[in-house]
């Protein structure tokens, strides 16, 4: 599908909605509408659009790369030296009077915000509900690119794997596989995480000089972008002799992956998915261990809709790509977290990463 078309989905689903008028300024909503990837900075940037037409408002100098794709709607530019506020007035000028409310992008700065709110009324919305139904349908094009993604975020895993090794810190083995990454294409660096020992129980932690030892494990998580679209995996590997409850909690996360994949089918919830994998966890009695949600949707952005989480009831559709990576996290112990990419369709779930595997354990 191209820009166009997808800028035309849009203004059509506000029109359904009643909405007037809607503020564009996300880089990664830009680079799906327009297929222009924005320089995140302070300068204004936005789309601004009615049901009828639309206006980019963007530094002077980003005009020309702007407009060398001629579908685009007419760009204007603004000088440093004067500021925004001309164009922000002939921008609506140009758009006319809106007939409805206005939706605002969830990630317009709020110095954007303020630059813009005198033509936006008092009690503007956000543009998921115009947005979000978009994002989720993935078309062909769209999943072969998250699966192209997919495969080398899978061959990083595999790096990871091979050559964690104890004396080794997290940092110096994330750089390994960020330079993999790189070699092969990546366009962004956004979490290659390399977690060893008791740091995985903390989700998130970042890559540090903790040093790798022998008899713990070593978790990897690494979620970047390749030709517009991101994929997201994880996975572990032990080095030396695996205690016995580590391996059973391993293999009871692997089963809870397993359902959450299952569970991903056209119609089901995200509350389905979720409830398919903390399920299984919660019923082996290390529910307070399951950690974060069970997953996300992803796409042009590291997190779309939907949240894979208990309770939300939106449905999936064939297109629809989510992570399912359920987890235990044992606080000063271990983390233990199995994810992959998987697209829902028509014939059931498919995973796009190689994130699901019997446990790697290697002697050391």
């Amino acid at each position: 599908m191209s820009g166009g078309e997808r800028l035309g989905r849009l203004q059509a689903a506000m029109k359904d909605r009643g909405a007037g008028i809607c503020a564009i300024a996300g880089a990664a909503n830009l680079r799906y509408l327009l297929g222009y990837d924005s320089m995140a900075i302070e300068r204004l940037t936005v789309l601004i659009a009615t049901p009828e037409r639309a206006v980019m408002i963007l530094p002077d100098f980003d005009v020309a790369e702007f407009e060398a794709e001629s579908w685009r709607p007419r760009a204007l530019g603004w000088p440093d030296r004067d500021g925004p506020a001309d164009a922000v007035v002939e921008a609506f000028r140009l758009l006319g009077d809106p007939s409805g409310p206005a939706l605002v992008d969830d990630e317009l700065p709020f110095r954007f915000y303020v630059q813009l709110r005198d033509h936006l009324g008092e009690t503007p919305d956000l543009t998921d509900e115009v947005l979000a139904p978009l994002l989720l349908r993935k078309d062909a094009e769209e999943i072969e690119r998250i699966g192209r993604t997919a495969e080398l975020i899978s061959a990083g895993i595999d790096l990871g794997l091979a050559e964690a090794a104890p004396g080794m810190t997290e940092l110096q083995l994330q750089r390994r596989i960020e330079a993999f990454l790189a070699d092969g294409g990546s366009e962004s660096l956004d979490f290659v995480l390399v977690q060893a020992g008791a740091n995985a129980a903390s989700p998130h932690h970042q890559s540090d000089g903790t040093p790798i030892r022998a008899n713990e494990s070593v978790l990897f998580d690494i979620e970047v972008r390749l030709d517009g679209y991101y994929a997201d995996i994880a996975q572990q590997v032990f080095l030396g002799a695996v205690p016995d409850e580590y391996r059973r909690h391993y293999d009871l996360v692997a089963a809870a992956q397993e359902a959450g994949v299952r569970a991903a089918v056209v119609g089901a919830t995200a509350d389905e998915v979720a409830a398919a994998s903390f399920g299984l966890i919660e019923d082996a009695g290390l529910g307070a261990f399951f950690g974060p949600r069970t997953g996300h949707g992803l796409g042009v952005s590291v997190h779309e809709p939907p949240s894979v989480v208990v309770g939300n009831q939106m449905e999936l559709v064939a297109g629809t790509v989510i992570t399912v990576e359920p987890g235990i996290y044992v606080p000063g112990r271990w983390g233990i977290r199995i994810e992959d990419t998987v697209v829902v369709t028509d014939d059931g779930p498919r995973r796009l990463t190689r994130g699901a595997r019997p446990l790697a354990v290697r002697a050391v």
